[in-house]
């Protein structure tokens, strides 16, 4: 068990920096690069540093990829508001694909958050 441990713990140095960077990518379009470098770099010494250099006075790991993704988010947008993105990319429509959204997409969206949260809260008092 041991050994899974620290593997799902290595994951957190590399997975929730790119992830955050991925997600705000996609979502926030005013992300400038040197915002999404400098999370890169924040998010993997602050990870690092937490878990290993510092102990984190047991707070788990789990809890800090979600520290480390809100304060990555945060960082890009902070960075970002003072070297914002010179060239803003709109994405337009060429007619290859069908673009209709599904009509049960967002009470679908909801309900899955919904559930995985109502996981998370009954089974993280079991720890």
């Amino acid at each position: 068990m041991a050994l899974y441990q620290l593997l799902q713990e290595l994951n957190g140095v590399f997975f929730i920096p790119i992830a955050s960077v991925l997600l705000a990518g996609f979502f926030m379009k005013k992300i400038s690069a040197i915002a999404a470098k400098t999370a890169l770099i924040f998010g993997l010494s602050f990870y690092i540093f937490l878990t290993w250099g510092y102990t984190s006075h047991g707070i788990h790991f789990v809890h800090l990829w979600g520290i480390e993704f809100v304060l990555n988010v945060g960082i890009m947008y902070l960075v970002s508001y003072f070297y914002p993105r010179k060239n803003l990319y709109e994405i337009s429509d060429v007619g290859a694909v069908d673009l209709t959204s599904w009509k049960y997409a967002k009470p679908m969206a909801i309900g899955l958050s919904l559930v995985t949260v109502l996981i998370y809260i009954l089974l993280g008092n079991n720890a």
